[in-house]
């Protein structure tokens, strides 16, 4: 999953020999019900990501697929709440 987040441009999802989900891995991981109906992790940044923001007690505003993007958006976020 991790490689798929960094690398994919698109991600299809197998499930007993059909196509049960396509799309950007930004869609695809945004999707926790979905993964968790095939038993699918999402990649540990984005898990991380999910702890962060119970942390600062709202979402970002997009999941991020390295951490790098998500640095960025943490950043954006506190600049954001210093300016308030």
């Amino acid at each position: 999953m991790e490689d798929a987040a960094k690398y994919a441009d698109e991600i299809s999802i197998m499930h007993e020999g059909r196509c049960v989900l396509t799309g950007t891995p930004r869609e695809i991981f945004s999707d926790y019900e979905m993964l968790n109906k095939y038993r699918l992790e999402v990649p540990r940044i984005v898990k991380f990501q999910k702890r962060i923001e119970q942390l600062i007690g709202q979402p970002l505003s997009k999941i991020c697929l390295t951490e790098e993007e998500l640095a960025e958006e943490i950043a954006r976020v506190l600049k954001e709440r210093d300016l308030s």
